[in-house]
Formats: structure tokens, C-alpha cells, sequence
């Protein structure tokens, strides 16, 4: 049996490829990852089992699970910047010696704008 030139380039390449191809490099992610505490870790996990069992299943019953811990996720996420921020902003200071930290610290925030509390302040003046 002999093979027709086509088939014996096709051998030629095969054998030569994984020496010839460079190794694909490994990806390295670099996650910005803030220390929440253990429970909403576990909250993670459990919302991401749930997520998996209703794209397994489509069950109602198992979306209606889904809805309700992401739900109490993002409520437990949002309480939890929100104290880490109180935390943050009861330590700042006005004085000379610490730079005016809470000066820069209200300048710089991005939250004032969109508060819903000078909205209505701003609505009542006029």
C-alpha cells in the first residue's frame, strides 16, 4: 500500500506539529478580591449551586431559590460596604496633620451626587 504525497505531507505535519507549535502561556487573572467576611462567601457558593441546578433543571421552584439568594447576597454585600464605609469615614479627619482626609474623602465621593437625600433637599429649595 502507498500513500499519495497529500497523505504524506499530512504525516510530515502531524508529527512535527507539537514540537514546531509553542505552548500556549498561562493565564494569569488577577481578581480584585475584597475580604468579605466567611457568611457572604458562603452565600456565594450557595447562590452559584443554586445557579447551576436551575440551568440543569428550568424548574420554577428552583428559580424562585435563585432569585431569593441573590437577592439576599446583594443585601448582604451592600450592608457590608456600607459598614466598611461608616467604618472608614468615622476614622478620617479634618486636621492638618492627617492631609484632611474627610475633605478629600467628601470631594472625591462619587455617592454624594446620586444620593437620593440631596435630590430632595435640592427639590425643596427650589
Amino acid at each position: 500500500m502507498t500513500l499519495r504525497p497529500a497523505s504524506k505531507s499530512l504525516i510530515v505535519l502531524y508529527t512535527r506539529r507539537p514540537t514546531s507549535t509553542p505552548k500556549p502561556k498561562k493565564r494569569i487573572v488577577k481578581v480584585k478580591q475584597n475580604d468579605y467576611p466567611r457568611s457572604i462567601v458562603e452565600k456565594v457558593r450557595e447562590r452559584r449551586k443554586l445557579r447551576s441546578e436551575w440551568h440543569r433543571t428550568r424548574y420554577p421552584i428552583d428559580k424562585t431559590r435563585l432569585n431569593k439568594a441573590t437577592k439576599q447576597l446583594k443585601d448582604m454585600i451592600k450592608e457590608h460596604e456600607n459598614s466598611c464605609l461608616q467604618s472608614h469615614l468615622s476614622h478620617l479627619t479634618a486636621d492638618k496633620d492627617t492631609n484632611y482626609s474627610l475633605w478629600r474623602a467628601t470631594k472625591t465621593s462619587n455617592d454624594l451626587k446620586s444620593c437620593s437625600t440631596f435630590e430632595e433637599i435640592r427639590g425643596s429649595l427650589g
